[in-house]
């Protein structure tokens, strides 16, 4: 019998015990920071944040659990707690923090605090001169900064710590891009893709890349294979994609393309327009002005909408809706000289036929008496 409660106490003492440490009954810091982190990995970030902040209740100047904690901040995007969690951490320990720098630096970046961010990946640096993620950050956000030489250069120091980061390739080659030298952007993209062959960006800023050289057919082979791989940008690869079929002359597969982009995202006047040139080439003029018309609708002061839509009016002599784009367009950009020429034209073309009904009105009358 004594066996038996003996046996049932320690039952209860053990469920006890297990039920204090789930309820949060623990007793050290370390049991907190320890419980804390298994929190974190669960991606558990509120219930970790729980956990961290009574170990700093218990002991204020461990600074692992402040950086910790401030990673939980991070991953729920409240940046400016992180940010504090992080500078007290490297206000306990200035002289090992390489990682807590790192991190703070991520927080600026993400709040687009870009300087505050390069300050804090240089500092990992220093700590740290090989630590290849802390580069690639600062390259970013020089990058924002449209620091283009700095990027690179900071792109290039990951590709010497690791031959084989296909990410410092893509943002390399996005750099080169930017500052229009496109062979070596090219020449990024195809590394970035031999490392990685289903690196959907990568064939999406390489197509954009040939698209501006002016090769649409190795543009459009690339925007085709991001529509394959499952581009995230599907809207506008279509868009550019159409936009080198129309260029290479081919309007119907530019219409087609225009028109899956309309599909994606039915507010976006520039799809409408682009759509209306291609009618407007193919002399399909109802459909150009309706595009144009729509186009304009989604976008009142969208000035090459009227000016096309204007042209097409003075084209099938409809004069009074041609004078009225090109009034409206004056009215949005007075110098706009496309306009100036248009509405002179269409206002003597008006007056001709104004001059050329009377007269024939006039004859008219003539025979009848």
């Amino acid at each position: 019998m004594k066996k038996s409660i003996l046996f049932v106490l320690i039952l209860i003492m053990t469920a006890l015990a297990i039920f204090g440490q789930e309820r949060g009954m623990l007793k050290t810091a370390g049991e907190y920071f320890n419980r804390g982190t298994e929190y974190y990995n669960k991606g558990n970030y509120d219930l970790a944040i729980a956990d961290f902040t009574q170990a700093i209740r218990l002991d204020p100047n461990d600074p692992l659990s402040y950086s910790h904690r401030g990673l939980n901040y991070l991953n729920k995007n409240d940046y400016d707690m992180a940010i504090a969690d992080f500078t007290q951490a490297i206000k306990l320990n200035p002289k090992d923090a390489a990682a807590v720098y790192a991190s703070r630096g991520k927080a600026y970046y993400r709040k687009g605090n870009y300087d505050l961010a390069i300050a804090d990946y240089t500092q990992a640096t220093k700590f740290d001169p090989n630590f290849t993620s802390v580069y690639l950050n600062r390259g970013l956000s020089y990058f924002y900064k449209n620091n283009y030489d700095l990027a690179i250069a900071d792109f290039t120091q990951v590709i010497r710590l690791d031959p084989n980061y296909t990410s410092a390739y893509f943002y390399r080659g996005v750099a080169y891009n930017r500052k229009k030298n496109y062979e070596l952007a090219i020449a990024d993209y195809n590394q970035a893709i031999r490392l990685d062959p289903n690196d959907r960006q990568a064939y999406e800023s390489r197509g954009l890349t040939y698209f501006n050289k002016n090769n649409y057919d190795l543009a459009i082979a690339d925007f085709t294979q991001a529509i394959r791989l499952g581009t995230t940008n599907e809207f506008y690869i279509y868009q550019y994609r159409g936009l080198s079929y129309y260029r290479k002359g081919s309007y119907d597969l530019a219409i087609t393309d225009y028109t899956q982009g309309i599909k994606l995202n039915p507010k976006d006047a520039t799809a409408y327009y682009n759509r209306g040139n291609a009618y407007y080439d193919k002399d399909n003029y109802d459909l150009a002005i309706a595009d144009y018309t729509e186009a304009i609708r989604l976008n009142p002061k969208y000035i090459n909408a009227y000016y096309k839509r204007g042209c097409i009016f003075l084209d099938i002599f409809y004069t009074e809706e041609a004078i009225s784009d090109f009034e409206t367009i004056l009215q949005l950009d007075p110098e706009h000289t496309g306009a100036q020429d248009g509405l002179e034209y269409a206002l003597a073309t008006d007056e001709y036929f104004k001059e050329i009904g009377a007269g024939l009105g006039k004859t008219l009358m003539d025979m009848v008496e």
